[in-house]
């Protein structure tokens, strides 16, 4: 056995203050949650924060969208800015920044040519401001934007494996003033990012700051140039990183930003512009706590698929703690919702009120989808041709709805009883509709000729015209002196292609009214639909909100290469110098337009002295797919005014007769500023008589007497002739 030997020596340990920390130690019951829910539905569940330390846990709760695309990016950008520059210490609104690849001086001397942006594969990138785009120098599949502001210029970009991103150029300041750099920590929704500073400032000139701020990972590091004359300022280690972005503004007179400011900014942009919206589906109650050790606490979590459509949604919510091993704890929530598409609608049954043969009522029908899954409507039929839809398939969106016009034109008198089925994906549906047909009012007139002899050199004389309604209907009547002369202007019928529509411009030279169109129609028969817009169709092809629907008619086509009637009546008035876009188009029912290729969009293809066609598009029904160039083939009719009598006045234009009744127009006749002789002209009387016009034609006779008087009664027919008794 060995021994061992202590000597005498005593030590002594003097054992002055030890202190012991409490340490929180954060569990959650559960990784993740995950909810499947129907349409509108509401599910709750628990998530336990458990204390297995020894010390007081203190944590907070935030729900974040992660990271957004640049698109998300630019536009939250362009909205926010001001809440980044308004903590700006004495902001400097430094100029350029919008186009080229550099700022040449920002004023006041702010730069000499700098703000260069370089990667390690490109240098010198192009400003694309607010516009997103693709570039190598990003690295495989990479883009970019670049966004000049009032006091701020932006850079983003999602880059893929790029050793480092470089700010590269010459500052103002020359030598003078100072340098320094800072980098700083923030963290939001279980991330941390860093913002890499470098400033220029007590220079006389605007100070410049750089702030590069990039999701925090191993080995990221800045490097930068002490001259204050060089704006070089690099940031390495990028090959993990997928998304990086650099704030510049300046301090008026070299001012100086510290870091807690600098933090305030960075913080701010995070918030305003970079971090998702948290998810509206999801709520947690309650969002902090304390836990003190050995203890838990349920946070309760809401699902809501009110309002969402079928599908998947995921988000996270990042529990925050005192827990120094695990501060951030992330946890995925999904909710999964199902269910279909569901229709209702605004009315059971539609009634399209009294009207007159042969002209059209419209009501409306709105149809909604109250379920959770997008409504596909596949066709829409009835009995009676006298009642159609200006649609037949629709697609809406959960949530959404969509509003579909039904008119009546009866062909008869008398009551008409149909049903609209609406075949769809969830229950084949249908609405009773109802209409009645009058017979049209019948105008006469008495006298049918006037006449009158004004032997004063500024005398006058008025006249009474008695004009009656004979018919059922309420007769509506305009009444003027304006001349209108009828006129046309034909394309060609080469034909050659053809779609469901064509859409084409018209320019008035002159002041026009737009009468009717005959085209060059495939197929045998069939409904065409004709839209007009003040201005342009160009932009507005698809955008059937744009439009004003005139009407449609049931049409027999002549054969391609023959033109063939269109019995809507347009008019439309253009005025003088103005252009309008029309849409002649056939609604899947049997007819097609045919056209023929163009060689230029919006060029002149004919022109007379009054009105310019130009080159238009093909387009699908409704609003759909466009084919370019292509020319109308037709004819478009139309009236030109050619001024008026001023010698002739009335005591109204505009009336209403009702069935049985008459009125009295006072037609005055003035002399003044005339030479003897005879004067003639026409009193127009515009009617709703079945497509009559009403022309009364009177003589003034100022001096010599002489009588020589008509009546002049004009028909439209649906091929365009008219007659005159």
């Amino acid at each position: 056995m060995k021994h061992l030997l202590f000597s005498s020596l005593t030590i002594v340990f003097l054992l002055t203050s030890v202190k012991f920390y409490s340490q929180p130690v954060i569990n959650v019951s559960q990784p993740s949650f995950t909810a499947n829910l129907s349409c509108d539905d509401l599910l709750s569940d628990i998530l336990t924060i458990s204390n297995t330390g020894t010390g007081d846990l203190n944590f907070y709760i935030e729900s974040c969208g992660g990271i957004p695309p640049l698109s998300q990016i630019l536009s939250k950008l362009n909205q926010n800015y001001t809440a980044i520059t308004a903590l700006v210490p004495n902001m400097y609104s430094f100029t350029d920044g919008i186009t080229g690849n550099n700022i040449n001086d920002g004023g006041n001397d702010m730069y000499d040519g700098a703000n260069y942006l370089n990667t390690s594969l490109e240098t010198q990138l192009s400003y694309s401001d607010n516009l997103i785009i693709t570039s190598a120098a990003m690295g495989s599949g990479g883009q970019y934007f670049t966004r000049k502001n009032t006091g701020l210029f932006v850079f983003a970009a999602d880059i893929n494996n790029i050793d480092y991103f470089e700010i590269t150029g010459n500052n103002g300041a020359d030598g003078s003033g100072n340098v320094d750099a800072s980098v700083l920590t923030a963290q939001f929704c279980g991330a941390t990012f860093k913002g890499f500073v470098k400033r220029v400032y007590n220079a006389t000139d605007p100070s410049i700051n750089h702030l590069i701020i990039v999701e925090d990972k191993p080995g990221i590091a800045q490097t930068y140039s002490t001259n204050t004359n060089d704006d070089q300022h690099r940031i390495t280690g990028l090959n993990s990183s997928t998304r990086i972005y650099y704030l510049l503004y300046a301090s008026t007179s070299g001012g100086y930003i510290t870091d807690a400011t600098t933090l305030n900014i960075m913080n701010e942009f995070l918030q305003s512009v970079v971090m998702g919206e948290a998810a509206s589906w999801l709520t947690y109650s309650p969002d902090s706590g304390l836990v003190s050790s050995g203890n838990s606490e349920n946070i309760q979590l809401d699902f809501n698929s009110t309002g969402l459509v079928t599908g998947q949604n995921i988000t996270q919510i990042f529990i925050i703690s005192n827990d120094s091993l695990t501060p951030v704890i992330a946890v995925p929530c999904t909710l999964n919702v199902t269910g279909t598409a569901q229709i209702e609608l605004s009315d059971i049954c539609l009634s399209l009120d009294s009207v007159m043969q042969w002209t059209t009522s419209n009501n409306f029908l709105q149809i909604y989808n109250t379920g959770c899954d997008t409504l596909f409507i596949t066709n829409m039929t009835t009995s009676l041709s006298e009642f159609n839809t200006d649609v037949n398939a629709l697609t809406i969106l959960s949530g959404d709805s969509a509003l579909v016009t039904i008119s009546f034109t009866p062909t008869a008198l008398g009551n008409y009883y149909d049903t609209l089925i609406i075949y769809n994906n969830d229950a084949d549906t249908s609405i009773c509709l109802t209409g009645f047909a009058l017979s049209a009012p019948n105008i006469s007139f008495s006298p049918d000729s006037l006449n009158v002899t004004i032997a004063g050199c500024c005398d006058s004389t008025t006249l009474p015209l008695t004009i009656y309604n004979t018919g059922e209907s309420d007769l509506f009547i305009e009444i003027s002196n304006i001349q209108n002369i009828p006129d046309s202007l034909s394309t060609l019928f080469a034909g050659g292609n053809g779609q469901d529509g064509n859409m084409f411009n018209i320019t008035a030279l002159n002041t026009i009214t737009i009468t009717q169109f005959a085209g060059n129609l495939d197929g045998i028969n069939g409904y065409m639909k004709i839209y007009y817009r003040t201005g342009t169709y160009q932009g507005y092809e698809t955008n059937s909100l744009a439009w004003t629907f005139i009407d449609s008619a049931f049409v027999t086509s002549n054969g391609i290469g023959t033109p063939t009637i269109i019995p809507v009546s347009i008019d439309v008035t253009i005025p003088a110098g103005q252009t309008y876009g029309f849409y002649v188009t056939g609604n899947n029912s049997g007819l097609d337009v045919d056209y023929t290729d163009g060689s230029s969009e919006g060029a002149v293809y004919v022109s007379d002295l009054n009105i310019q066609l130009h080159e238009g598009k093909g387009v699908e029904y409704p609003f759909g797919n466009n084919f370019t160039p292509r020319i109308w083939n037709g004819t478009i009719y139309y009236e030109s005014g050619y001024g008026y009598t001023d010698w002739l006045s009335f005591n109204t234009i505009y009336d209403s007769i009702t069935s049985g009744d008459s009125t009295i127009i006072d037609v005055t006749f003035i002399s003044c500023g005339l030479n003897s002789g005879i004067y003639t002209s026409d009193i127009s009387i515009n009617s709703n008589t079945d497509n009559f016009k009403y022309r009364l034609r009177h003589t003034g006779y100022y001096k010599y007497h002489i009588f020589n008087r008509q009546l002049l009664n004009e028909y439209n027919f649906n091929d365009n002739t008219s007659i005159r008794l």
